[in-house]
């Protein structure tokens, strides 16, 4: 129980307030995420944009969806794992059923050393 209480106490040490170009949402249920597993340029020549491939994770309940000045991604504070994300509006129609606002969510700083590097194809 003590060790619980520690982990709460830094949690709430950490979290930082939205910005107000930032929105955060913590997932109410298990759901599926859509997420960029990679990108390629098929042509390969410069300026073209780059096509994603999508991938699904088992989203869980109680990780954090953070929209980053339109930037998605996927925080899950107790795996240390982060990934970018399609867009809200973008995913799954059962999606944004699982979201809940909240105002509170970890500082980039602290998780954004979580994120997989997007392999280009």
């Amino acid at each position: 129980m003590k060790h619980i209480k520690k982990i709460d106490q830094w949690l709430n040490e950490k979290l930082v307030s939205a910005a107000s170009n930032h929105n955060y949402y913590t997932l109410k249920a298990d759901c599926p995420v859509k997420y960029i597993e990679s990108q390629s340029n098929p042509t390969g020549a410069k300026g073209v944009l780059l096509h994603n491939k999508e991938g699904y994770l088992d989203g869980q309940q109680g990780c954090y969806i953070i929209d980053y000045s339109g930037g998605h991604y996927y925080v899950d504070l107790d795996n240390q794992f982060a990934s970018y994300i399609y867009k809200i509006k973008d995913q799954d129609r059962g999606f944004r059923d699982c979201l809940k606002p909240v105002n509170k969510a970890p500082e980039f700083s602290d998780w954004k050393d979580w994120l997989r590097k997007i392999p280009m194809r």
